[in-house]
């Protein structure tokens, strides 16, 4: 039985694509796969090359921003309390671990909003 060729390398393929063409197919990888073939982009032309790194530093542009950080400059105690009952039980959970990063009072909010959730399991996530 004949060996089937392996398929020829990512970057082989996207240099038949066009610049537009490229760009187009890169927007819908997963970051995940952008990284990945950030460390081969030297395989590629230019054009290529500038869209492949526009589209990088597009996706890690807030990389550096602490959203936790600024919860008490969106919102009021009271606003933030409300904008918790949108959040899926999930969020909620995932939050618990960011309790430290916020005042007190917004803090308990989140923990208690997050009890609540867990003494009423009936509550649908909001969708």
């Amino acid at each position: 039985m004949p060996k089937k060729n392996p398929p020829p390398p990512w970057h082989e393929q996207a240099r038949r694509l066009t610049p537009d063409a490229f760009y187009n197919q890169i927007r819908t990888w997963t970051d995940t796969n952008l990284d990945a073939a950030s460390e081969d982009a030297h395989h590629l032309p230019q054009e290529h090359r500038e869209y492949l790194q526009a589209e990088h530093a597009h996706r890690h542009r807030n990389d550096h921003r602490d959203p936790w950080a600024t919860v008490t400059t969106l919102y009021s105690p009271q606003a933030w309390t409300t904008h918790l009952k949108t959040w899926t039980l999930t969020r909620l959970q995932q939050g618990q671990a960011h309790l430290d990063r916020l005042p007190a009072e917004y803090a308990r909010a989140l923990k208690t909003q997050y009890q609540y959730r867990q003494d009423h399991p009936w509550i649908k996530d909001p969708t």
